[in-house]
């Protein structure tokens, strides 16, 4: 199960490079460690078999030069006392000497468990039992078989393979030092470069940049990348000017540049929720111009356009800044005033927009145009406690206004009341 599990992650997310290029130069390592332990101990061991055949045959020679003498005189005791002193101290388990006639003068063994065991370890890589002719003036007095005791190969293959397998673990530890410096070489950059591209990608800053690498082919990449994130920069911001292009022709009048109708229900709504969290005021102000169908028809609606640009300059500067101006159309416009502390403020507000909507208006080829405008204000929540009842009763004193050329009017308690009930209904 954690077999597959491991390759369904694989298969899903991939593998890291760092583990990719770990397992991999492990893999390596271990390859050319194994290989090389290898060819080592087989140079060991024909080195150790060649040294021990070698001293083998010289220590048969010296053997033959000791024996000489007391095979030529076919003296045995002379024979077993030589093989009871030259065998012990040359670490021979086995020595037979013949004479010419191959009659046995003397032997000497070592029967021991562990001579045994060596011995049968001597005789899988010597060449032994060695035979070797005794002679004395050119003629063959006896003959010697021999074998070497394996204490002294063993003792040669330990050392030999201590020493190889040190190598091979001072090797191992070198190579994994020079590993894992190639991998934080390989893998930093690349660490660096996949960290900044995902702040760039998680934070949406795309202002930012990925670092430059010491690593030429990774600096490329580098400069690849920050070519292709400047491009979708440019991108990013061209499209949010554009969202926000069309974010604001969605709720502003295209003519004016004022809030247009869909923002109306959006700010009388804020009004009215802050009114009623504070327990105060607020005012709606509906204005209509007079006569401006007879502007269109004398000058043309190129001049009705200039109008109403003027008209929507007055109000904004005869207005606060929080003071929300909308277009509803044509040539009605709406005006929610907040935090007003009493009738009087609006009514002051109202007759400083028909001082200014009284100056002349100048228009293109020295056309001058006198403008009169008629202003219906409701208030909360003396007029009405929601949209509706506000709206109907700003809309009622402005013909009111309109029809009796007041300049502004407020609702009359009868009508406000009809507002509100029609509001209900």
């Amino acid at each position: 199960m954690n077999g597959l599990t491991k390759q369904q992650e694989r298969a899903g997310h991939g593998i890291r490079l760092r583990d990719l290029l770990r397992s991999t130069q492990i893999r390596g390592i271990m390859l050319v460690v194994l290989a090389t332990g290898f060819c080592l101990t087989l140079a060991a061991l024909w080195t150790i078999t060649r040294y021990a055949n070698n001293n083998l045959e010289l220590l048969g020679r010296t053997l033959a030069y000791n024996l000489e003498a007391p095979l030529v005189f076919n003296d045995a005791v002379a024979v077993q006392s030589i093989l009871d002193t030259l065998a012990t101290q040359e670490d021979l388990s086995y020595v037979r000497v013949q004479n010419a006639d191959g009659t046995e003068l003397g032997q000497s063994r070592n029967d021991t468990p562990v001579a045994v065991f060596m011995d049968h370890i001597a005789n899988l890589l010597l060449e032994q039992p060695l035979h070797m002719q005794v002679t004395h003036a050119g003629e063959v007095v006896g003959a010697l078989e021999l074998r070497m005791q394996g204490r002294v190969l063993v003792q040669f293959l330990l050392a030999g393979g201590g020493l190889i397998l040190l190598w091979l673990v001072l090797g191992v530890l070198m190579a994994a030092c020079v590993s894992a410096r190639l991998q934080q070489r390989i893998s930093r950059p690349l660490d660096v470069l996949s960290e900044a591209t995902r702040q760039i990608t998680w934070s949406r800053n795309f202002a930012g940049r990925v670092p430059n690498s010491p690593i030429l082919e990774f600096n490329e990449l580098t400069k690849d990348i920050n070519k292709l994130v400047a491009q979708v920069q440019q991108w990013h911001e061209l499209v949010l000017h554009e969202k926000a292009e069309l974010e604001h022709r969605a709720d502003h009048d295209a003519l004016t540049g004022l809030a247009n109708r869909s923002r109306f229900e959006v700010a009388m709504q804020k009004a009215l929720l802050h009114a009623m969290r504070q327990r105060g005021h607020f005012a709606l102000l509906f204005l209509d111009c007079d006569g401006f169908k007879s502007i269109n028809d004398s000058f043309g609606h190129a001049a009705g356009d200039q109008v109403l640009k003027k008209i929507a300059k007055r109000l904004q500067n005869s207005l606060r800044d929080d003071d929300q101006i909308i277009r509803l159309g044509g040539d009605e416009f709406a005006v929610v005033i907040g935090s007003i502390r009493s009738e009087q403020d609006v009514v002051r507000v109202a007759e400083k927009i028909l001082v200014r909507m009284a100056a002349p208006i100048f228009l293109e080829n020295a056309v001058l145009i006198d403008l009169t405008i008629s202003i219906g204000i409701a208030l909360y929540p003396q007029h009405g406690d929601n949209t509706q009842t506000l709206s109907k009763a700003a809309d009622q004193a402005m013909y009111q206004a309109k029809r009796q050329r007041l300049g502004y009017a407020l609702p009359e308690p009868g009508q406000a009341h009809m507002a509100a009930a029609g509001s209900v209904m």
